[in-house]
């Protein structure tokens, strides 16, 4: 044996530790920040609430989003109930929301039919994606690719079941 013979074998099985725990840590970052397939969200219908006037009758619905990722809340189609069958109402098309972080709950008023039908109201929730400050040191080439996979944001439409016009 040489003098640095011990030396070499030592350097050589540190850096395949050091090659391991670096596999694992970026293996475990990565299923961390993989989205999920679709986030436990719970609808819950209030009841009925009127504007000051009167006109407007307001549905309030209690939306709790259960997941890791914070949701963006936007209006779907109101459907309605006729004896043909549901038809879809579009006049509050896109109406936003706001939004609901993780973990939390919302008060989410939504404007009722203006007849006297059963009803069901549609929710579209979208994900906000915001990247950790860690993807903005990676290198060019890989930033991009990481970005690339941030921007496209997931969308769940999920609608509540039947609900009576108020008495």
């Amino acid at each position: 044996m040489t003098k640095f013979g011990y030396g070499i074998q030592a350097v050589r099985g540190k850096g395949k530790l050091i090659a391991v725990f670096f596999v694992l840590g970026a293996g475990i970052l990565l299923v961390i920040s993989l989205p999920e397939r679709r986030p436990p969200i719970g609808i819950g219908f209030w009841g009925y609430t009127n504007d000051i006037f009167g006109l407007y009758t307001f549905g309030l619905f209690n939306v709790t989003n259960g997941g890791r990722r914070d949701l963006h809340i936007q209006q779907g189609l109101t459907q309605l109930k006729t004896p043909d069958g549901w038809i879809e109402d579009g006049t509050n098309l896109a109406y936003r929301v706001g939004s609901v972080g993780a973990g939390e709950h919302a008060i989410v008023s939504w404007v009722g039919p203006g007849t006297n039908c059963v009803w069901r109201a549609n929710f579209q929730f979208t994900e906000l994606i915001i990247p950790s400050r860690w993807v903005f040191r990676l290198p060019p080439r890989m930033r991009e690719w990481v970005l690339g996979w941030y921007s496209k944001p997931r969308v769940w439409i999920i609608g509540t079941p039947e609900i009576s016009p108020p008495k």
